[in-house]
């Protein structure tokens, strides 16, 4: 009816990240050679910019379709189980008729033919010596409503079957309706993502030849700035030499009168005590950087239970509809899991959203739920510290993030 068939995971973000990163790398590191930015590299923040606010809208998007499928495909379960009841019923009901409208002939059969039996009541009262009249007259009254009783259960049993056969193809309709449904999303959800690959591929044609055209446009004013200061270091070094032939012509018209014993004691204490003073400054010791923040403790049982079953799948690949180990998990598949032994939960995040009760951010402890998105349509869950453990989307992993790294506005929950 449905399928669960989705792009292969990690392809379109490996696709988007190799068409962005180029760019990034020359838009937002610093000129190597201290040039003022050039219109290119605004140019290239700007569509940066542009696509990374149009992934996100996508993302988004994509985040939504992913829980309208979730949401209906339990709403498909449960009319499954409801048109498995109704047909059940309406087999019950089929049955029961089958035996009313079997009496109605048998006792119209009887009524029209008589029996062979003595104690045949018809035979009975056809003997003129068996009965007298108020007594016969009071027979037929009795029979006569026997009759009028099978009619009136058949009747009613045909309404019976009528309505369960109504329900049956109500339940039918509901069932094709919502199919139909999961169908539209998974296509619109498709579609969204050969969206997102085309835009990633024409990203990344125009901004690599932007790119390439910088690193062409720095390269030459590297060069140019090069040999600049190479003639500039020529020019520097021919007027040196000239000051040292000059001062050395000098020093040798001077040197009858400044030869002395004292001088020339002077002139070595005085680079003696210099030479300290040449000696760079040893580097500064950088500090080891502190450790990770331990996940603090508190909340329920459950919730502990939770987060650290959760934790142990740091790393494992984003799957749509997925909510074990083997197959990858989605954002409801990961909490159902994580909570399975402890809470029986539903595989939808508007669903685990409805059956919390609210909560405010001062109040998170570790195991609370952390819901993205109006309509919800992400959830993960809270492990202290401002951060969360979910399965964020296609083309990621299961990991770690601050509480508000998920879609707008961010609502909390305790189950």
């Amino acid at each position: 009816m449905f399928s669960s068939e989705r792009t292969s995971p990690g392809r379109t973000r490996r696709l988007i990240v190799r068409a962005i990163a180029p760019a990034l790398l020359v838009a937002f590191a610093p000129t190597a050679v201290g040039a003022s930015p050039a219109q290119s590299v605004a140019s290239l923040e700007e569509r940066a910019r542009a696509v990374a606010a149009e992934l996100d809208r996508l993302q988004d998007r994509e985040g939504e379709l992913d829980e309208q499928a979730n949401s209906a495909r339990l709403e498909l379960e449960k009319l499954q189980a409801d048109l498995a009841a109704n047909e059940a019923e309406f087999a019950a009901a089929e049955a029961e008729l089958g035996t009313t409208r079997d009496a109605a002939v048998a006792f119209a059969r009887a009524a029209y033919t008589g029996s062979t039996n003595d104690d045949d009541p018809l035979r009975y009262l056809a003997n003129p010596n068996s009965l007298d009249e108020s007594a016969r007259r009071a027979f037929l009254e009795v029979t006569t409503g026997a009759s009028a009783d099978v009619a009136e259960t058949l009747e009613a049993s045909q309404k019976v079957l009528g309505a369960h056969r109504a329900e049956l193809d109500a339940a039918r309709a509901r069932v094709a309706a919502k199919a139909s449904e999961i169908e539209s999303a998974q296509s619109e959800l498709a579609a969204l993502i050969v969206e997102r690959e085309e835009l990633a591929a024409g990203v990344k044609g125009e901004l690599e030849a932007a790119v390439a055209a910088e690193r062409e446009r720095l390269q030459r004013a590297a060069e140019a700035k090069a040999r600049a200061e190479a003639q500039a270091e020529a020019e520097r070094a021919a007027a040196a030499a000239r000051r040292s032939s000059a001062a050395t012509v000098a020093a040798s018209a001077a040197r009858p009168a400044n030869n002395s014993p004292a001088n020339n004691a002077a002139a070595n204490s005085s680079a003696a005590s210099a030479a300290p003073a040449a000696a760079a400054p040893a580097a500064p010791v950088r500090p080891a950087a502190p450790p990770a923040p331990a996940v603090p403790a508190g909340g329920t049982p459950a919730g502990q239970a939770a987060v650290a079953k959760a934790m142990t799948q740091l790393g494992v690949p984003y799957k749509w509809a997925g909510a074990s180990p083997a197959s990858g998990f989605d954002c409801s598949g990961l909490v159902m899991w994580a909570y399975a032994g402890n809470k029986s939960l539903p595989h939808s995040s508007r669903s685990l959203r409805s059956m919390t009760a609210r909560i405010s951010e001062a109040d998170l402890v570790p195991g609370d739920l952390v819901f993205g998105g109006s309509p919800v349509h992400h959830v993960g869950i809270y492990i202290g510290n401002g951060q969360m453990v979910h399965a964020p989307h296609t083309g990621d992993v299961v990991k770690v993030s601050g509480i508000y790294a998920s879609a707008k506005p961010v609502t909390f929950g305790r189950l």
